[in-house]
């Protein structure tokens, strides 16, 4: 990731209507990340103000997050670096550091997720957001401590989703099935959405199940980013990573 430099991820990011995504920034991703993780824990519902709790904990257990809240928190939201201290231990571990993509579980999860005829928005989301992380190996990133928050809360994983999607493209540098495997995926996806016809090689397109609530859902996206920008943007990534 180092070797390409900062990436705005802005022109990935599926925001709600009239809000600004919270990773805007490969570079900012891991501060991004804790902020938007943090605001769970005001919560009223105690099971989420829990699991965010156990998620942070196991989070900052890690030096890369620990210090960012030391070095850049503390100066760009010192309330919140202030809050996350009871969270932080005092000898954080290096952590794993992520190493690459595996294309054999990236496939499987993404058949897993395409193989619903019938499904919400909400687990579609949250399905193609766990699956994606799931994919990147090793296995004990940070990224992989976001899972238990990214089950629970369909918001937390609109926001993470564009850069887990960036870090699984960064790898498809020197795997190019990668790529292949996300950008087929994606053609197959928005062509098939909300169709009832078969796709060409017999699958059946996923239909939400909640039609109304969905298509809300997706008016939003939509009205708000440019399905056409998103799919221009991302295939552009595609091509040239």
């Amino acid at each position: 990731m180092g070797e390409i430099g900062p990436i705005d991820l802005s022109v990935l990011v599926l925001p709600q209507y009239g809000q600004k995504p919270k990773i805007a920034s490969a570079n900012t991703a891991v501060h991004s990340i804790i902020e938007a993780a943090a605001e769970y824990l005001i919560s009223e519902d105690i099971n989420l103000v829990a699991t965010t709790g156990q998620v942070l904990e196991s989070m900052l257990q890690i030096k890369l997050c620990s210090e960012t809240v030391t070095k850049e928190l503390s100066k760009s939201n010192p309330s919140l670096s202030h809050i996350l201290i009871p969270f932080m231990t005092e000898e954080p571990t290096l952590g794993v550091n992520i190493s690459s993509c595996s294309p054999t579980i990236l496939e499987a999860k993404l058949n897993r997720v395409d193989s619903k005829e019938y499904t919400s928005f909400i687990n579609w989301v949250t399905e193609f957001t766990c699956g994606l992380i799931n994919s990147i190996r090793p296995e004990g990133s940070f990224l992989d401590k976001l899972l238990p928050l990214c089950r629970l809360k369909v918001n937390f994983c609109q926001e993470v989703l564009p850069f887990v999607v960036y870090v699984c493209l960064v790898f498809s540098i020197n795997n190019p099935i990668i790529r292949k495997l996300l950008s087929t995926y994606f053609t197959k996806f928005f062509s098939n959405f909300n169709s009832h016809r078969r796709s060409v090689s017999g699958s059946q397109p996923i239909h939400f199940d909640s039609p109304q609530h969905s298509k809300n859902n997706l008016f939003d996206i939509y009205s708000e980013f440019n399905i056409r920008h998103l799919m221009a943007s991302l295939f552009v990534t595609l091509l040239f990573l």
